[in-house]
């Protein structure tokens, strides 16, 4: 037998732009076989979330090193340059049914060929809630892919995942990146770059590569699908998708069955969320409570900013605000699973101890920082009563003046705008309307929360179903008073 002397080429020779690193590696214990025993004699600073395949002359083995870009992303999400199976960035590379870890021979992509069921939508065999679509009425507790059902972790490595449809929301998301369809080596798709201050310069492309379906792959050039590794929480034969054409990028989802692209992630160190000062009046207030001076999502009072479902940080962008979107409920007002004191209205009757928004629940804290909190209902009640509150227009846009009564402070207010509320995907009572979320459940019904609202005639204390969309007025507190 031809024996290999010791050949680590460090040829860290790149395969493709900013994409992955190769190694080519022989005989390196000296006992005349190729063997990963080889590769694992390299460093293991090199060997971190390699994949190794053999030449096709049997001599060398080849290790590839995934790069990634981090954009920054207060998660620490870093995005992987290329897609799984791909040789570059615009390289559509493999397709792969939900949950799947091997392309489909032919590209059939159909129920009959779905490793997680029995040949239709209602027979799932894994990941599935809903008894009328497991098989025999299977049903587990599953809402993402296992480590061994993820093709991201079985080729590239622990570190490696699919990413989730929160980490795509957050790739989404304006504050953080710029969306751009383009074209780069003559394929389509969007350049995503970072927003993030220090990042602007990084960016990942994402080609349009349509899908895999009954046995072709269609929308190539024109529509993206990758998969998320989050299952649809009321649509279990779907699971959650990166869905884009020219005209749009957004969150979607579809079939599991279908042949779908796949865009790795892994998790670095998370990013402080300051990105900027964020200003604030003191009303002069018994509490200590100083009121900013926008909402959050906006850089101005006037603006409207972001409209928020209760506990969810990141406004909605795909089919809107509903109950079967909602985060904190599996699809309906009776299936809550968090901030729930009534067993009746907790999913499989889940109640707990929580009466107010925790930290990683609150958008005022997730998108502008610790200091900062969604108000209280208290906090919202003590604002009502210390000012004299006037509906105006400011910079041409109508709302709420909240001006101090508070000896030395009567010079001092914040202005709300009036952003109505979404409900569904339609936004209702614009400049008619404000509605602003506190951070308090209703003592009421355990399915709705405080909020604070307003129109010409009116303003009131009261509470509503978690799943609309309101704006969000952040609060800190002047720990001095």
């Amino acid at each position: 037998m031809k024996r290999y002397s010791l050949i680590l080429a460090t040829l860290l020779m790149s395969c493709c732009a900013f994409a992955q690193n190769m190694i080519i590696v022989g005989d390196m214990n000296g006992d005349g076989k190729l063997t990963v025993a080889d590769v694992s004699m390299l460093t293991d600073d090199i060997l971190t979330n390699h994949r190794v395949s053999l030449l096709s002359d049997g001599n060398f083995y080849t290790l590839y090193v995934q790069e990634y870009i981090d954009l920054g992303l207060p998660s620490g999400t870093l995005w992987a340059t290329c897609n799984v199976g791909a040789s570059s960035p615009e390289d559509c590379g493999n397709y792969y049914a939900w949950g799947e870890t091997a392309p489909q021979d032919n590209l059939t992509y159909d129920w009959t060929s779905y490793s997680f069921c029995k040949g239709s939508s209602s027979t799932l065999t894994k990941y599935c809630q809903d008894s009328s679509r497991g098989y025999e009425g299977y049903t587990d507790e599953l809402e993402e892919l296992e480590a061994e059902d993820d093709i991201a972790t079985v080729l590239w490595g622990t570190d490696w995942q699919i990413p989730s449809d929160n980490q795509i929301s957050e790739l989404l998301y304006s504050k953080f990146t710029t969306k751009t369809w383009t074209f780069r080596n003559g394929m389509s798709g969007y350049l995503i770059t970072s927003n993030v201050k220090g990042y602007t310069d990084k960016s990942i492309f994402l080609p349009a590569a349509g899908m895999a379906t009954d046995g072709e792959i269609l929308e190539k050039s024109f529509n993206g699908h990758y998969w998320s590794r989050s299952l649809h929480p009321s649509r279990n034969y779907n699971a959650k998708e990166l869905l884009f054409s020219a005209q749009e990028i957004d969150r979607s989802d579809a079939h599991r069955r279908r042949g779908f692209t796949i865009r790795p992630v892994r998790t670095g160190a998370k990013k402080a969320i300051n990105y900027v000062e964020h200003e604030y009046v003191d009303l002069g207030l018994t509490s200590g409570t100083l009121w900013a001076t926008c909402n959050v999502g906006a850089d101005s009072p006037e603006k409207v900013g972001d409209y928020f479902a209760w506990g969810e940080t990141e406004p909605k962008t795909d089919a809107g605000y509903s109950w079967k979107n909602y985060r904190l409920a599996k699809g309906s007002s009776s299936t809550l699973i968090k901030y729930c004191k009534d067993s009746s209205y907790g999913n499989n009757g889940l109640t707990d101890d929580l009466s107010e928004l925790e930290s990683a629940d609150d958008a005022a804290t997730a998108n502008w920082g610790e200091d900062w909190q969604i108000p209280s209902e208290s906090q919202l009640e003590e604002l009502a009563n210390k000012t004299t509150i006037t509906w105006t227009t400011q910079n041409g846009v109508y709302g709420r003046l909240f001006t101090s009564r508070i000896a030395g402070y009567t010079d001092k207010s914040i202005f709300l705008p009036a952003g109505g509320y979404y409900e569904g995907s339609s936004l209702n009572e614009e400049s008619s309307y404000g509605y602003y979320w506190s951070r308090s459940c209703s003592g009421k019904k355990a399915n709705n929360s405080c909020y604070i609202g307003f129109g010409l005639d009116y303003i009131l204390l009261s509470s509503n179903e978690r799943y609309q969309g309101f704006n969000v007025r952040p609060v800190r507190v002047d720990k001095r008073k």
